[in-house]
C-alpha cells in the first residue's frame, strides 16, 4: 500500500484561558477570533489551510461526545468515521495511542501529523512547505519530529527546546532537551543565545517510529491499546471506557518527547500564535497609539495599555491603564494584564450558583 500522509487534529480542550468567551459548550476552538477574511473558525482555520497538503479524507479530528455536533456543523466536509470520540479526557498520550490504534485500521504505512485545533497560523505557504520538508525527514528516518518557532520576545508563556546539531539543510536540527516554561530572565537568556525555539505542540512522525517510542516509554499503555483494538467492534467501546478509568494522565512531551533519542525539531519559518490568553490579542490585533488592542463593540477614552474585547455590549473605559476588560452576552470580566494567568484558579474558585457560567 502506498505511503499516505494523514492528520490527527486535537480538538477536546475547553479552552479555559480564553474565558468567558471560551466556555465548556462552546469553547475556543469553534470561535471566531481573528478576522480572517472567511470568517472561519479556529479549528475550520486549521482544517482549511491543510487543503493543499493532505486530502480531506485523511484528515481526523480527536475529541469528545460533547462537541459531536459542533464538529460536525462546522465541519461537514469531514467522513463521521473520521471523528475520534474519547471516553475521557487523559492528556496527548492517550489521545494520539487511541488515534494510531484508529488510522492503523485504514492503512499500514503512513506519517501522522498531530495540530491543536486553536492554533493561528500567518504565511501559511511557508507553514506548508516547512511541514512538507518534516513529512519528506520522517518518511525516510526513525524520527519523532516537532516544530519550533523561533522565539520573537522572551516569553514565559511558552515551554522551550534547546536545540542540538544541524542534521539536514530544511532546518532540522537534534534535540538536546525540552525545557519547562521560563522565568524571564531565563527566557531573555534563551533568546539571545538563538539556541531555544518554542515548543508549538505539532508533531510529525512515521506511525512505525510512534509505535516503536510508545512500545518502549509507555509499554502498558500501548500494550493496553492494542488489546482494547484486537476485540469486535461492539466490543470495543465498553473496553475503551474501561481502559480510560485507569490509564495514566499523562502528555505526549513528558511520556515520548523527553525521553526518547531520535528527536528532531524543525525551525519554523511561519508566524504563529497558540492563542493561549487574552493577551494574544496585541499580537494578532495589534496596538493603537495608546497601546491599546480594542476588539469589537468598545471604546477607550484616556486609556491606555488596556485590551477591551467585546462581542455583545459596549464597553466603555475611562482613565484606565493596563486592564483586560472581556465582555460577553451575560458576562463580564475585568483582570489587572498581569493576572491574566490566574484565570483558571477564577474559573475554580466560582461559587456553585454561578457555575453555569462555565
Amino acid at each position: 500500500m502506498a505511503k499516505e500522509v494523514v492528520v490527527l487534529i486535537m480538538a477536546g480542550g475547553r479552552g479555559e484561558r480564553f474565558w468567558p468567551a471560551s466556555r465548556n459548550n462552546l469553547p475556543k476552538q469553534f470561535l471566531v477570533i481573528d478576522n480572517n477574511p472567511l470568517n472561519l473558525t479556529m479549528i475550520q482555520e486549521t482544517v482549511y489551510r491543510l487543503k493543499p497538503l493532505v486530502k480531506t479524507e485523511n484528515i481526523f479530528i480527536l475529541t469528545n461526545r460533547q462537541y459531536e455536533e459542533l464538529i460536525k456543523a462546522q465541519l461537514p466536509q469531514l467522513k463521521e468515521e473520521n471523528i475520534i470520540y474519547e471516553p475521557q479526557a487523559k492528556n496527548t498520550a492517550p489521545a494520539i495511542n487511541l488515534g494510531l490504534e484508529i488510522i492503523n485500521q485504514i492503512y499500514d504505512d503512513y506519517v501522522m501529523i498531530v495540530l491543536p485545533s486553536d492554533h493561528l497560523i500567518r504565511n501559511e505557504e511557508n507553514y506548508l512547505t516547512d511541514l512538507k520538508k518534516a513529512i519528506a525527514f520522517a518518511f525516510k528516518h526513525d524520527a519523532l519530529l516537532t516544530i519550533g518557532i523561533t522565539p520573537t520576545s522572551p516569553n514565559t508563556e511558552y515551554g522551550y527546546i534547546h536545540l542540538g546539531n544541524k542534521v539536514a539543510d530544511d532546518e532540522i536540527y537534534q534535540v538536546l532537551e525540552f525545557k519547562e516554561k521560563p522565568n524571564e530572565k531565563t527566557a531573555a537568556k534563551y533568546l539571545l543565545s538563538h539556541e531555544y525555539v518554542w515548543n508549538s505542540g505539532m508533531f510529525i512522525w512515521s506511525n512505525k517510529a510512534l509505535t516503536k517510542a510508545l512500545k518502549e516509554f509507555v509499554p502498558y499503555q500501548y500494550q493496553q491499546f492494542s488489546q482494547v483494538f484486537l476485540k469486535e467492534q461492539n466490543e470495543r467501546e465498553k473496553a475503551l471506557k474501561e481502559l480510560y478509568k485507569e490509564i495514566a494522565n499523562i502528555s505526549i512531551d513528558y511520556a515520548l518527547m523527553e525521553k526518547a533519542k531520535n528527536v528532531y525539531t524543525i525551525k519554523s519559518s511561519f508566524i504563529w500564535d497558540d492563542v493561549g490568553s487574552w493577551k494574544a490579542l496585541e499580537r494578532i490585533y495589534g496596538l493603537d497609539n495608546n497601546k491599546n488592542t480594542l476588539v469589537g463593540n468598545t471604546y477607550a477614552y484616556e486609556t491606555t495599555n488596556t485590551i477591551a474585547y467585546s462581542k455583545g455590549p459596549l464597553i466603555v473605559t475611562n482613565h484606565v491603564d493596563n486592564l483586560i476588560v472581556v465582555a460577553t452576552n451575560d458576562i463580564v470580566m475585568v483582570s489587572k494584564k498581569e493576572n491574566i494567568q490566574e484565570i483558571k484558579k477564577l474559573i475554580s474558585s466560582l461559587p456553585s450558583d454561578k457555575e453555569d457560567k462555565l
